[in-house]
């Protein structure tokens, strides 16, 4: 993992700026920004990490998270370490960083398509109307 320790760069236009993440094997979260819309993605992120007040504060402004949400809030508490996010996290960092919309991806290969729209359900139904959540499919194309 190399660190590049400038703040914000500029990549053909884009905004990009990062944070160092909490993972067993490290990570980075990344904040993208493009004609006044910005996207967090974030993936192998540790459960613990998602709520600190840094990462809330990175993530504010961002108009979509798209974010490692592998475990539901009951899979988590029978993890005993938490290489990735439980879905609750990611959707109570949305709404403290006051962000719309979150797209959950990194779901476990043994998931059938069965668990994964249960799982979907699950953090539908935590977003509430706060948030607008939805899961990663192959081929999808979002516009903000």
């Amino acid at each position: 993992l190399r660190v590049i320790e400038s703040d914000k760069i500029l990549i053909n236009g884009f905004e990009v700026d990062h944070k160092l993440m909490e993972h067993y094997e490290g990570s980075v979260a990344y904040k993208i920004t493009l004609r006044g819309k910005t996207i967090v993605y974030a993936s192998d992120v540790a459960d613990i990490a998602t709520l600190q007040d840094d990462t809330v504060k990175f993530c504010m402004g961002a108009h979509l998270l798209i974010w490692d949400s592998l475990y539901t809030p009951e899979q988590i508490n029978n993890v005993t370490k938490h290489k990735h996010t439980a879905i609750d996290s990611v959707i109570m960092l949305a709404k403290k960083a006051d962000v719309p919309r979150v797209l959950h991806f990194h779901h476990s290969p043994l998931s059938d398509d069965k668990t994964l729209l249960r799982h979907e359900n699950i953090a539908k139904e935590l977003a509430g109307s706060h948030v607008k959540s939805e899961f990663a499919r192959e081929g999808m194309i979002i516009e903000l």
